[in-house]
């Protein structure tokens, strides 16, 4: 179980964030962002976008996903 957003989901160690974005991409309940590009934050650990595919999900993770927007 990892939360994010403060949402409880179940997840299988080993998956990335790449596979979470993928995951709140595709399905309706976790549908909670509709952009493209996000700030990704794990355990209070900020995660470079090329650091996507390679950064692990383990039970107990806290993560937060932040879409980046354009301001003026």
């Amino acid at each position: 179980m990892i939360k994010v957003n403060y949402y409880e989901l179940e997840w299988e160690d080993g998956k990335t964030v790449e596979d979470l974005l993928q995951l709140i991409k595709e399905d309706r309940q976790l549908r909670l962002l509709t952009h493209d590009t996000y700030t990704v934050i794990v355990n209070n650990k900020l995660i470079p976008p090329q650091d996507y595919a390679h950064t692990p999900l383990r039970s107990g993770d806290e993560v937060r996903v932040y879409p980046v927007m354009a301001g003026g």
